[in-house]
């Protein structure tokens, strides 16, 4: 690849951080470099498929099929989903050209496209619901001169586009905190959780990641599905997102109304509110789609509930970083004890609360009712 394509590739990525007009050129630029490539930028849960965010060089009704579902039986994609980030695979790595023309994957959809068999992908930043994802496709009986040229420029540009992904998230974060203020959901430090219509994690922040990986207050299910732990709010939750769904303008409810559960507020958002944020077009929100907002109890709540179980003040530091989901080896070296210590500190706090795993414990730091 020229230096001076290269740069003007790798410009486009950082500039769409601000004008997401810019994927389009920057997947077009990259497809022309390759003399003729279609090429993507696409996200994936197991609930929706493929989520098509910028493509080139596809027949547009194909796009269209492969939106609607024919998207759900890429070979290719089911094997990338599982491959770390920034790792280019060539297409045969993900399923053999053999594998692959046995599908009916290849039958709809790649060789009716002048037989797309070949090319490679990289997952470039992930969300709990699923990875987003660079890729593209050559004829086969351009295999020999346009593959190697495509997976040389995409191991190129594939550090900077991982780089823009973290970036964004970073950019994103503080919108949506904005907009929480604004309807007067949660505290500066509350969790963040945006979700689509069909309950899939578009984006989380720090907090809320760890709020998901500790499993005790709310959890992303098989399919990739936001869902609470709680039968009580997890109804409450259903009931909220109906609404929020439903309704023409912005609009913050909570739920439950309950001081058994920690405040838990939803945000509707507008798609004209977010069209032009930097993830905003990868992440194929809707129009409609909701911020959960969760403010969990405090340290001296949770202490206090804690306290009544006999816990030392050691063992209830303990409790607490575990509910935060930090992992054993990281609460020691916090803490500078060994982590035999640590663990025998977490036997010690589950015999004495009745519990037997990491979820039951955060449900109980939480605040919540739930047992596993």
């Amino acid at each position: 690849m020229h230096h001076c394509t290269e740069r003007a590739l790798t410009a486009l990525i950082y500039s769409a951080l601000l004008d997401t007009s810019c994927w389009e050129k920057f997947i077009n630029m990259a497809a022309a470099e390759i003399g003729g490539a279609r090429m993507q930028i696409h996200g994936w849960t197991d609930t929706a498929g493929s989520n098509v965010g910028a493509t080139t060089g596809y027949d547009p009704e194909m796009i269209l099929r492969y939106h609607r579902g024919l998207g759900r039986l890429n070979p290719w994609t089911k094997t990338i989903i599982r491959a770390p980030v920034g790792v280019v695979l060539p297409s045969q790595e993900l399923c053999t050209v053999g594998e692959l023309k046995r599908t009916v994957f290849y039958e709809e959809w790649v060789r009716p496209q002048e037989n797309i068999s070949v090319g490679a992908g990289v997952v470039i930043g992930r969300t709990p619901s699923g990875p987003f994802m660079f890729g593209g496709n050559v004829r086969e009986r351009d295999q020999e001169n346009k593959q190697p040229k495509l997976i040389e420029l995409m191991g190129r540009l594939t550090p900077h586009l991982t780089l823009a992904w973290r970036l964004a998230q970073t950019m994103f974060e503080p919108r949506l905190r904005f907009e929480a203020a604004d309807e007067g959901a949660g505290s500066s430090g509350a969790a963040l959780i945006l979700l689509r219509h069909d309950r899939t994690v578009a984006f989380t922040d720090e907090a809320g990641e760890r709020l998901l990986a500790a499993g005790g207050l709310c959890r992303v299910d098989r399919l990739g599905r936001f869902a609470l732990r709680s039968e009580l709010a997890e109804r409450a939750l259903a009931r909220g997102l109906s609404e929020l769904i439903r309704s023409d303008g912005p609009l913050a409810l909570r739920v439950p109304e309950s001081n058994e559960w920690p405040s838990l507020y939803l945000v509707g958002l507008d798609y004209t509110r977010v069209q032009d944020w930097p993830l905003a077009s990868l992440l194929n929100l809707p129009q409609r789609s909701i911020l959960c907002v969760i403010e969990c109890s405090s340290s001296a709540k949770a202490a206090s509930r804690l306290g009544i179980f006999g816990l030392t003040a050691a063992e209830q530091e303990v409790a607490e970083a575990i509910a935060q989901g930090k992992a054993t080896a990281l609460i020691a070296k916090q803490r500078s004890v060994s982590l035999a210590t640590v663990r025998s500190q977490v036997q010690a706090i589950y015999a004495k609360c009745g519990i037997h795993n990491r979820a039951a414990l955060t449900a109980l730091v939480l605040g919540t009712r739930c047992g596993n």
